[in-house]
Order: C-alpha cells, then structure tokens, then sequence
C-alpha cells in the first residue's frame, strides 16, 4: 500500500525553469489542486502539512511564487489572511473592482437595473435588450442569472 507522500508525489510534475511543482491532478477554476486524503483538501496546503504538519489555525499556506497550481514546499510559506492579503496586493494580483468602478465596464448599475427590469416585461428578449443597450445576448444572459453584476 502506498504512503500518503507516494499517492502525492504522483501527481505532480517538475517544471525546470521555475522550480515550481506543478499539480496535475483536479484542480478549481483557478488553478488550485485538490488532493483527497481523508477529505478533498487544497494540494498545496497538503504539501505544507506532509513536509511541516498542523497548519495553525487561522493560518494560510502562500505562494512564494504565485502559480495556483504548485506544491513545492520550498515554494510555501505560512501568513494570517491580512499578510496574504497585503502579498496579493503588493504583487497586483488583486481582482479588478466590480462594476461601473472597473474601468472596462461597458455600462453601468443603472443600465443593469434597466436590463433586469426589461427582462420582467412581456415582449422583450433578451436579444431585443442586447439590441437596445448595446450589449452582447450573452451580457444580457450573464446579467439575467446573476453571473455577473450580482452585487446590484
């Protein structure tokens, strides 16, 4: 029977130019790779718990080298949520402002209150909207379900 460090090691690949180790197995829509021993854990934080055990509470395992998908312990280090907060931002890996205050907003919250009201009244389609604002039927979609502009 393989060891919990055998089972993990085999699924990951060396990357020569950065050193990085990079996760093969699942991953999330960012690129963060999970790896099940007991339960479906983030793999990074597993590398951190197989080299160095317990991450303390309150405790999240950073990236010295901001690739998701690494789990070089080498590449790991421990920081509260405001270090890893104030790395993120030192490195401008912060998410772009949400809405009208994102400078590649192509309308704005009035014209997403305008949207979902149109899409309550009889007659209007979602491409019939598109045409009236000047967007895209799949804004209009994303706007609908709440995929996007959700915070208004």
């Amino acid at each position: 029977m393989k060891t919990l460090r055998q089972r993990f090691d085999e699924k990951w690949v060396s990357e020569p130019n950065t050193g990085c180790h990079l996760w093969t197995a699942g991953a999330d829509e960012k690129g963060y790779g999970y790896f099940r021993a007991g339960k479906m854990r983030r793999a990074h934080r597993t590398a951190w718990e197989i080299k160095n055990g317990p991450i303390p509470a309150g405790m999240c395992v950073c990236h010295k080298c901001d690739t998701p998908a690494c789990v070089n312990e080498a590449h790991l280090f421990l920081g509260s949520k405001a270090a890893n907060a104030a790395d993120r931002d030192a490195k401008g890996r912060r998410a772009p402002p949400k809405g009208g205050l994102n400078g590649r907003a192509k309308i704005d919250e009035a014209t997403v209150r305008g949207i979902r009201l149109a899409l309550k009244s009889p007659g209007y389609t979602q491409q019939r909207i598109a045409d009236l604002y000047g967007i895209t039927k799949r804004s209009v979609e994303s706007i609908s379900q709440r995929a996007t502009w959700s915070h208004i």
